[in-house]
Protein backbone atom coordinates (compact mmCIF):
# COMPACT_ATOMS: atom_id res chain seq x y z
CA UNK A 1 0.00 0.00 0.00
CA UNK A 2 1.02 3.54 -0.88
CA UNK A 3 0.13 6.43 1.03
CA UNK A 4 0.68 10.61 0.17
CA UNK A 5 1.18 12.46 3.44
CA UNK A 6 0.97 16.11 3.60
CA UNK A 7 2.17 17.56 6.51
CA UNK A 8 3.74 20.77 7.83
CA UNK A 9 4.38 19.52 11.37
CA UNK A 10 2.37 16.48 11.77
CA UNK A 11 5.18 13.78 11.62
CA UNK A 12 2.23 10.84 10.66
CA UNK A 13 4.29 9.45 8.14
CA UNK A 14 7.58 8.62 10.50
CA UNK A 15 4.51 6.76 12.67
CA UNK A 16 3.36 4.78 9.96
CA UNK A 17 6.88 4.14 8.58
CA UNK A 18 8.05 2.84 12.45
CA UNK A 19 4.53 1.08 13.03
CA UNK A 20 4.30 -1.05 9.51
CA UNK A 21 6.89 -2.88 7.13
CA UNK A 22 8.01 -1.29 4.37
CA UNK A 23 7.31 -4.07 2.19
CA UNK A 24 3.32 -2.82 3.33
CA UNK A 25 3.28 0.17 3.53
CA UNK A 26 5.27 2.86 1.84
CA UNK A 27 4.43 6.72 2.97
CA UNK A 28 5.81 9.04 0.76
CA UNK A 29 5.65 12.63 2.63
CA UNK A 30 5.00 15.80 0.85
CA UNK A 31 5.87 19.12 2.96
CA UNK A 32 4.47 21.84 -0.17
CA UNK A 33 1.19 21.96 -1.54
CA UNK A 34 2.08 22.42 -4.67
CA UNK A 35 4.27 19.35 -4.44
CA UNK A 36 1.79 17.19 -4.08
CA UNK A 37 -0.39 18.92 -6.72
CA UNK A 38 2.01 18.55 -9.46
CA UNK A 39 2.63 15.33 -8.61
CA UNK A 40 2.22 13.50 -11.98
CA UNK A 41 -0.07 10.53 -10.76
CA UNK A 42 -1.66 10.58 -7.24
CA UNK A 43 -4.20 7.56 -8.45
CA UNK A 44 -0.82 5.39 -7.17
CA UNK A 45 -1.94 6.17 -3.64
CA UNK A 46 -4.05 4.18 -1.47
CA UNK A 47 -4.90 6.85 0.84
CA UNK A 48 -3.52 10.24 1.07
CA UNK A 49 -3.32 12.09 4.96
CA UNK A 50 -3.41 16.04 5.22
CA UNK A 51 -2.62 18.06 8.11
CA UNK A 52 -1.87 21.48 7.49
CA UNK A 53 -3.15 25.12 7.64
CA UNK A 54 -7.26 24.89 7.06
CA UNK A 55 -7.69 26.98 3.60
CA UNK A 56 -4.72 25.10 2.28
CA UNK A 57 -5.97 21.86 3.18
CA UNK A 58 -9.84 22.51 2.05
CA UNK A 59 -8.06 23.76 -1.10
CA UNK A 60 -6.07 20.33 -1.29
CA UNK A 61 -9.01 18.01 -0.59
CA UNK A 62 -11.13 19.49 -2.99
CA UNK A 63 -8.11 18.92 -5.79
CA UNK A 64 -8.25 15.42 -4.70
CA UNK A 65 -12.08 14.65 -4.72
CA UNK A 66 -12.40 16.57 -8.19
CA UNK A 67 -9.34 14.42 -9.74
CA UNK A 68 -9.31 11.05 -7.47
CA UNK A 69 -11.24 8.58 -5.54
CA UNK A 70 -8.49 7.89 -3.01
CA UNK A 71 -9.98 8.27 0.72
CA UNK A 72 -8.76 11.30 2.63
CA UNK A 73 -8.34 11.88 6.25
CA UNK A 74 -7.48 15.37 7.95
CA UNK A 75 -6.91 16.74 10.98
CA UNK A 76 -9.14 19.89 12.08
CA UNK A 77 -11.23 21.56 14.40
CA UNK A 78 -13.15 23.68 12.38
CA UNK A 79 -15.29 21.60 11.29
CA UNK A 80 -18.61 21.76 13.22
CA UNK A 81 -18.14 25.91 12.54
CA UNK A 82 -17.41 26.10 9.08
CA UNK A 83 -20.30 25.44 5.97
CA UNK A 84 -18.03 25.05 3.05
CA UNK A 85 -15.88 22.13 5.00
CA UNK A 86 -19.34 20.43 5.63
CA UNK A 87 -20.49 20.09 1.61
CA UNK A 88 -17.05 17.82 0.89
CA UNK A 89 -17.97 15.75 3.88
CA UNK A 90 -18.15 12.29 1.95
CA UNK A 91 -17.67 9.38 4.78
CA UNK A 92 -15.98 7.26 1.95
CA UNK A 93 -13.82 9.69 0.89
CA UNK A 94 -12.68 12.38 3.48
CA UNK A 95 -12.35 10.99 7.24
CA UNK A 96 -12.19 13.94 9.90
CA UNK A 97 -10.50 13.90 13.04
CA UNK A 98 -11.07 16.33 15.74
CA UNK A 99 -7.75 16.25 17.65
CA UNK A 100 -4.03 14.49 17.05
CA UNK A 101 -5.14 11.34 18.36
CA UNK A 102 -8.28 10.17 16.77
CA UNK A 103 -5.96 11.44 13.58
CA UNK A 104 -3.78 8.91 14.43
CA UNK A 105 -5.97 6.50 15.60
CA UNK A 106 -8.30 7.27 12.31
CA UNK A 107 -5.24 6.95 9.93
CA UNK A 108 -3.48 3.54 11.90
CA UNK A 109 -7.27 1.89 11.44
CA UNK A 110 -7.56 3.08 7.31
CA UNK A 111 -3.98 1.80 6.88
CA UNK A 112 -5.01 -1.52 8.12
CA UNK A 113 -8.43 -1.37 6.23
CA UNK A 114 -7.06 -1.07 3.21
CA UNK A 115 -3.79 -3.02 3.36
CA UNK A 116 -6.04 -6.16 4.65
CA UNK A 117 -8.40 -5.90 1.96
CA UNK A 118 -8.52 -8.18 -0.97
CA UNK A 119 -7.14 -5.89 -4.32
CA UNK A 120 -6.17 -7.71 -7.56
CA UNK A 121 -4.39 -5.14 -9.14
CA UNK A 122 -4.08 -5.52 -13.19
CA UNK A 123 -2.25 -2.42 -13.72
CA UNK A 124 -4.32 0.32 -14.92
CA UNK A 125 -7.60 -1.79 -13.52
CA UNK A 126 -8.07 -3.68 -10.19
CA UNK A 127 -10.68 -5.42 -8.43
CA UNK A 128 -11.37 -5.27 -4.71
CA UNK A 129 -12.74 -8.88 -4.02
CA UNK A 130 -14.81 -8.26 -0.56
CA UNK A 131 -16.95 -5.43 -1.75
CA UNK A 132 -16.78 -6.12 -5.96
CA UNK A 133 -15.27 -2.73 -6.85
CA UNK A 134 -13.98 -3.27 -10.38
CA UNK A 135 -12.17 -0.13 -11.26
CA UNK A 136 -10.61 0.79 -14.78
CA UNK A 137 -8.70 4.19 -13.90
CA UNK A 138 -10.68 6.33 -11.50
CA UNK A 139 -13.65 4.67 -13.08
CA UNK A 140 -15.72 1.97 -11.22
CA UNK A 141 -17.79 -0.64 -12.29
CA UNK A 142 -20.20 -2.23 -9.84
CA UNK A 143 -20.09 -5.71 -10.08
CA UNK A 144 -22.29 -8.73 -8.57
CA UNK A 145 -21.04 -11.30 -6.71
CA UNK A 146 -20.84 -13.33 -9.89
CA UNK A 147 -19.30 -11.31 -11.93
CA UNK A 148 -16.76 -10.41 -9.22
CA UNK A 149 -15.90 -14.09 -9.55
CA UNK A 150 -15.33 -14.13 -12.91
CA UNK A 151 -13.20 -11.42 -13.40
CA UNK A 152 -11.10 -12.42 -10.61
CA UNK A 153 -10.46 -15.95 -12.21
CA UNK A 154 -10.00 -14.73 -15.53
CA UNK A 155 -7.22 -11.69 -14.05
CA UNK A 156 -5.60 -14.77 -12.05
CA UNK A 157 -5.56 -17.62 -14.78
CA UNK A 158 -5.32 -15.58 -17.92
CA UNK A 159 -2.61 -13.45 -19.85
CA UNK A 160 -4.09 -12.80 -23.00
CA UNK A 161 -8.13 -12.41 -23.82
CA UNK A 162 -10.12 -14.69 -23.01
CA UNK A 163 -13.18 -16.02 -24.91
CA UNK A 164 -15.96 -18.17 -23.57
CA UNK A 165 -15.72 -21.54 -25.43
CA UNK A 166 -11.94 -21.75 -24.64
CA UNK A 167 -12.36 -21.03 -20.94
CA UNK A 168 -14.52 -23.11 -20.66
CA UNK A 169 -13.30 -25.93 -22.44
CA UNK A 170 -10.08 -25.81 -20.44
CA UNK A 171 -11.80 -25.91 -17.48
CA UNK A 172 -14.08 -29.26 -18.64
CA UNK A 173 -17.28 -27.73 -19.33
CA UNK A 174 -19.56 -27.28 -22.30
CA UNK A 175 -18.37 -24.24 -23.98
CA UNK A 176 -21.37 -23.35 -26.11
Amino acid sequence: MKIASMEYKNGISNLLNSKFDENEVVVKKYENFEDIILEDDLSEFDLILVDMTHTRCIELIQYIKQTTNIPVIYLTDRYKKSPYEAKIDDKDFVIHSYSRDEFVKFTLKKVEEINNSKIISFGFCSIEVDNGIFRIGNDILNLTKSEISLCTILIKKNEQACFKRNYCKRNGKNGN
